[in-house]
């Protein structure tokens, strides 16, 4: 007797050579089989584009591991059975950004950049001046080095500049700040213009007078800890002696784990509130490997939305809508790639030159060895670490 089977909207299905995966973004069930030759036809015939999930199946004719495939599909609620010929359908959505860059590869004119401009979302100003220390704005929130610095009056006009309604977020990472009256000046005026702003300061920085400015209402300051003897000397002086403690966050910056335990401690002395562990690649490949790296474990333990698994198929995650401007006035999607262009451009080139040249935006794990891997949309989106690394993937399955 004929039936159809078809599998639930929240439902994926991936085969990859020999090896499939069922997952369910509702529940987080996930199922991973081994895909024989007979399977695989039925498989396949559940992803072909115009059967929309359903397929139609003769159970007393099924192979065993048929038989044991759909029984896994039911018993685990990845789908359903129908009498023939009654049909459901999943229906996947479709991503719009796939439309804007077939309408930017059709037509460059700008008539419909105000569609485009929502992609922008988050601006990240390096304000520049001299630091002594490691390239490790490459990797994370870092103080970046250069003899000049952008002035106030520079980093707001840039903003008017390239103001857009859909900009949610504006970091500010200063290198070393010579002037508290360039502070105020900033600070005030980036209130009345930015709908959140977040400052990022080592915390070799810290002053009296820099602490007070830095914690003004409305915005929100990320103190960058590294551990070497300058930084933890300002630091413990800071926290033994400062109560505004809490009214800071803290990026603490780990190579080993001698670091993280030295921070892990620091937190529970001075009952941090607020505080994120940042790894840095620095020539500690074992380290990364065992601490960085995912394993198979953890990428079945992740439990992602649909619309989360779908983004993974279509964009980054980790950079898209995200653009860096450097002291030298240079704008980049990505610091580990080239410009797209300068503070003087529209944003809309902007993002035009990004979604052309995609150096980071939609950057997808589409290559060897993700792309041969069944894991490959349950995993994070690529990062700065892989483009340090020269890897495309950070774990221990391939």
């Amino acid at each position: 007797m004929k039936q159809v089977l078809t599998l639930l909207p929240d439902t994926f299905l991936w085969l990859k050579a020999s090896a499939g995966l069922l997952y369910n973004a509702k529940t987080f069930e996930k199922d991973g089989f081994n895909c024989t030759p007979s399977l695989k036809s039925l498989c396949s015939a559940l992803l072909f584009v115009d059967n929309l999930y359903s397929v139609e199946i003769e159970p007393e004719n099924f192979t065993a591991d048929e038989a044991e495939f759909v029984d896994l599909v039911i018993r685990k609620k990845y789908g359903f059975i129908t009498r023939h010929p009654a049909k459901a359908y999943s229906l996947p959505p479709v991503l719009s950004i796939q439309n804007d860059i077939k309408k930017l590869e059709n037509s460059p004119s700008k008539s419909f950049g105000e569609d485009i401009l929502k992609y922008l979302t988050t601006l990240t100003i390096y304000a520049g001046g001299r630091f002594s220390g490691p390239l490790y704005y490459r990797q994370t929130f870092y103080p970046f080095h250069s003899e000049s610095c952008l002035e106030d009056l520079e980093i707001l006009n840039f903003l008017g500049h390239i103001h857009s309604r859909y900009i949610k977020k504006v970091n500010i990472v200063f290198s070393h700040i010579e002037s508290t009256n360039f502070l105020i000046s900033l600070t005030e005026k980036l209130k009345a213009t930015a709908p959140a702003v977040v400052y990022y300061c080592h915390v070799r920085e810290l002053s009296d007078n820099v602490t007070s400015v830095l914690t003004q209402p409305d915005v929100t300051t990320i103190l960058i800890c590294e551990y070497e003897p300058a930084s933890l000397k300002v630091l413990n002086d800071f926290l033994a002696s400062d109560e505004s403690r809490n009214s800071f966050e803290f990026n603490f910056l780990i190579r080993s784990q001698t670091e993280y335990n030295y921070w892990e401690h620091l937190v529970a002395q001075y009952k941090i509130q607020l505080y994120r562990y940042i790894p840095i690649y620095d020539n500690n490949y074992a380290f990364f490997k065992q601490f960085v790296f995912l394993n198979e474990e953890d990428i079945t333990n992740t439990r992602l939305s649909k619309r989360i698994v779908f983004a993974h198929q279509a964009v980054n995650i980790n950079f898209f809508g995200k653009l860096v401007l450097l002291p030298d006035g240079l704008i980049y999607s990505n610091v580990n790639k080239p410009p797209i262009g300068c503070m003087q451009d529209s944003p809309y080139d902007l993002i035009k030159n990004e979604l052309h040249r995609n150096f980071a935006w939609r950057v997808i794990r589409d290559q060897e060895p993700c792309s041969g891997c069944v894991y490959q949309w349950l995993c994070p989106s690529p990062c700065q670490y892989e483009l340090i690394l020269g890897k495309n993937n950070l774990c221990t399955i391939k």
